[in-house]
């Protein structure tokens, strides 16, 4: 399957450009930075010349002798067995996060030979580019690269006129009920995870679903990171660069861990503006609500609320304390939460 990606017509930008630099494709794994390079070389370019130095670790030592765009060209061509000509080959180096001669050498392609079409890729070099390891600073263009985006997923179905319908969307009309149920039907593709709102903390739930009424959450927190342009460096560096994002975030980690591990239906309770807990779950014939805390603070307004209004023997917390029994309430850190909510049945 073609997909119609923002990413093909970036690159071709970037072929036509008249100072075209060395280009760096930057991303995470499996997003399609290696595909799009293949599938572009295929359609705009004679021939591909692909070298990838997770494959072929030895070829680190191609550059070693010399880094002059000349005598890379001649070495990557009798490795590959391709010719490698001028305007005419999309030259790629693929996971060059494990070849730095390689990556220095697109300093000497952008000042002595800008007329050969140099791309780069690999994992993790957004950290690179940020700390200033081994990148030629200047010399190379750039293109972030991100998984595939809702509209871009509605192309590859053949649902390009709703992907244009909610691309140029500028009124709060809801849609009619027809392309609503189509668009819902995204959560039947696994890519979605939606948790109703239940009016009522009675069994069974799904009886007081109200299914008009629902958050959303992405399938993974991999999914959400990249939608929220978040850097890996972020993570490596901890919760300082996280705080706005912490909340968002680890509440899509939990809705994730419980709609993976029970495989059934999650619901959230709202009281109006007073109130609201973040996840209702059915679980062994009983009710058990859960509210998610980012960090370590543990006060729960809706907890009660939600108690005294349905009388419930027990409340839950995720957060990043440590497992706890506070009586009314059960606390679980949040990397214990395969053990919700079967402590809290005793």
């Amino acid at each position: 399957m073609h997909l119609k990606r923002k990413l093909n017509f970036a690159l071709k930008q970037w072929q036509e450009h008249p100072s075209r630099k060395p280009l760096v494709l930057l991303g995470a794994r499996q997003v399609g930075k290696t595909s799009a390079l293949k599938r572009f070389a295929k359609e705009q370019y004679t021939n591909l010349a692909y070298l990838n130095f997770e494959e072929r670790p030895l070829a680190r030592d191609l550059f070693r002798a010399s880094l002059a765009p000349a005598d890379v060209v001649k070495a990557v061509s009798l490795e590959l067995r391709t010719a490698i000509e001028p305007h005419k080959t999309l030259l790629v180096f693929d996971e060059v996060q494990d070849a730095p001669e390689a990556l220095t050498s697109l300093k000497y392609f952008c000042e002595d030979a800008p007329e050969y079409h140099v791309a780069a890729a690999g994992s993790l070099l957004g950290v690179k580019v940020k700390q200033g390891i081994g990148f030629p600073v200047g010399k190379v263009d750039f293109i972030d690269v991100h998984p595939l985006s809702f509209g871009e997923f509605l192309e590859a179905v053949n649902e390009g006129e709703l992907a244009a319908l909610l691309a140029n969307k500028r009124d709060w009309e809801r849609l009619p009920d027809s392309l609503h149920q189509r668009l819902l039907g995204l959560i039947d593709a696994g890519l979605l995870i939606k948790c109703c709102n239940v009016e009522a903390a009675k069994l069974p739930l799904a009886a007081y679903a109200n299914h008009d009424c629902f958050e959303v959450f992405l399938l993974d927190c991999g999914l959400l990171a990249a939608m929220g342009d978040l850097d890996p460096l972020a993570f490596l560096q901890g919760q300082r660069l996280l705080q706005e994002f912490r909340g968002a975030f680890t509440e899509n980690f939990v809705a994730q861990e419980l709609f993976g591990r029970h495989q059934q239906a999650i619901y959230y309770w709202a009281s109006g503006n007073r109130a609201e807990v973040d996840f209702v779950v059915e679980h062994g014939g009983r009710i058990f609500p859960l509210e998610v805390k980012a960090g370590i603070q543990l006060q729960s307004k809706s907890l009660a609320q939600f108690l005294k209004r349905f009388g419930h023997p027990v409340a839950c917390r995720a957060s990043a304390d440590i497992f706890a029994r506070n009586p009314p309430y059960d606390d679980y850190p949040l990397y214990g939460l395969a053990a919700f909510p079967d402590l809290s049945q005793d």
